[in-house]
């Protein structure tokens, strides 16, 4: 039905076959829907001679030949007909939904009008005496339509001819004008369309480059703000590790300081030594010489080392020797046999005085909970403030069980106060702590003796006699083993 050319081919296909020319303007809405269904859908008979006598288009509304063909025939309504002659004349607008019969009574018409114009030239100077009456359905009408010069009378005349082509001609270039100046308004709308887009794609092509132009800056930015946070975060960890170092520095003089002064601290002002001569462990058996000490120091780890030391040098010079040749800071000398340990009061004696000489063993015990004026000073070990206290039930304990096993304390001591108690326990186990220490020293000094040492190789040694290595004799002169 609808026809498959061009606007302009189907103008040119109703204009030679002096066609009727029908436009359909579609909407977008149902109505629209339901008419152009109903147009598409018509029986066969419809649309064979709608194919003869008619050239339908269909035309969208909004779209550019619509716009076109509303400047030339205005559109008053959505969906709509518009039936058009040959030359151009609007012959009748069908608006809105029409039924089938209603379509087909209205295109009735519409075809005799239109046959009407195509004869009226040859009728104008004979009335009609039999009028044409319309014949339902449309297919009757519409294909009797040629026998309409038989039932009116058809007289020629040379006027009616002349007014013929006369009005032909006046009406075809105004139709031509028509369809020249549509064809240029739409060239006009083509360009002016053309022109948008050109512009709209620049405009979107320079948008594009200044939003790529602002998001590099936005970048650079960025970059900058995070190279600045960067530089910011390394000066300040410079600034932190110098002042770690200033600290640790600072720390480490302090530390340095305070071993100087405890140094000072167990160092005697007037002790003043001989110059110290190297002992000889191989020499026992020479002389000993008056003037001379020959001294031995035995420390808690079991090594010993010999010195010579004059016979006039005071107990401090031996103090200082240890201090400078071991690790061990604070302890206390004393010897052996007889046992006997040497306090700060001794440390200006000589050692003639103190009966060293002219050789003796010092016991370098290490005493860390030696109360002296010295160490009371430096010392603040918690630990050691409170051990008293926390001995004190155990050594009441022990005084219970070995109270047992004794006589009863006399009244006088029991009448002693609760605080001179604890403080008597605590020098109690002080003292029995010291005893055990100097016990266990004794004990190595006595297995130090059973080996000889040469350099690092020790050998057993077996002071005490055997039977067995005695001989037996018997009566002829010879020993029986």
């Amino acid at each position: 039905m609808w026809f498959s050319g061009s606007v302009a081919e189907a103008v040119d296909k109703s204009k030679k076959e002096k066609k009727l020319f029908l436009v359909f303007i579609e909407g977008k809405d149902d109505v629209s829907k339901k008419m152009s269904d109903l147009l598409t859908n018509l029986r066969d008979e419809i649309l064979s001679v709608m194919q003869r006598e008619v050239v339908a288009i269909k035309v969208e509304e909004g779209s550019e030949n619509c716009k076109l063909f509303g400047q030339i025939y205005p559109i008053l309504m959505v969906p709509s007909i518009y039936c058009i002659s040959n030359t151009g004349v609007n012959l009748e607008v069908i608006p809105g939904f029409l039924t089938e019969q209603e379509f087909m009574d209205k295109l009735d018409k519409v075809l005799i009008v239109h046959k009407a114009n195509l004869t009226q030239p040859i009728q104008q100077s004979v009335p009609v005496t039999n009028p044409v009456t319309p014949v339902q359905p449309v297919l009757a009408s519409v294909s009797t339509a040629p026998a309409l010069s038989t039932t009116t009378s058809v007289p020629t005349s040379s006027s009616g001819d002349k007014k013929e082509v006369a009005s032909d001609n006046n009406e075809q270039p105004a139709f031509d004008e028509k369809i020249a100046k549509a064809q240029q308004l739409l060239e006009q709308i083509k360009m002016k369309k053309a022109k948008e887009e050109e512009e709209k794609t620049k405009q979107q092509e320079l948008d594009r480059i200044r939003s790529g132009k602002e998001l590099a800056k936005a970048k650079a930015r960025r970059e900058e703000l995070e190279m600045a946070e960067l530089v910011k975060e390394r000066e300040k960890e410079k600034r932190e590790a110098i002042e770690a170092r200033k600290r640790i520095l600072a720390q480490i003089e302090a530390d340095k300081e305070e071993r100087r002064r405890r140094n000072e601290l167990f160092k005697v002002p007037s002790c003043q030594k001989s110059e110290p001569k190297s002992g000889n462990s191989g020499t026992s058996s020479s002389k000993s010489n008056e003037n001379e000490s020959r001294i031995q120091f035995r420390f808690p780890d079991g090594s010993f080392t010999n010195q010579t030391f004059g016979a006039d040098d005071p107990l401090c010079a031996l103090r200082q020797f240890v201090i400078d040749t071991s690790p061990y800071r604070n302890f206390t000398l004393s010897t052996s046999y007889p046992k006997r340990v040497f306090t700060s009061d001794d440390l200006t004696r000589s050692l003639r005085d103190l009966e060293l000489t002219p050789s003796s063993v010092l016991l370098v015990i290490s005493s860390p909970s030696v109360v002296s004026k010295a160490t009371s000073i430096v010392s603040t070990n918690i630990f050691l403030q409170i051990w008293p206290y926390i001995m004190t039930p155990f050594f009441w304990i022990w005084t219970f069980i070995t109270s047992l096993f004794r006589t009863p304390p006399s009244p006088a001591q029991s009448a002693s106060s609760p605080s001179s108690s604890g403080s008597q326990a605590g020098s109690s186990v002080r003292k029995r702590v010291d005893e055990e220490r100097e016990q266990r020293l004794l004990k190595r000094q006595k297995e130090s003796k059973l080996l000889n040492r040469d350099g690092n190789v020790a050998r057993l040694r077996d002071n005490h006699d055997d039977k067995d290595d005695d001989g037996t004799w018997n009566g002829n002169s010879t020993q029986q083993m």
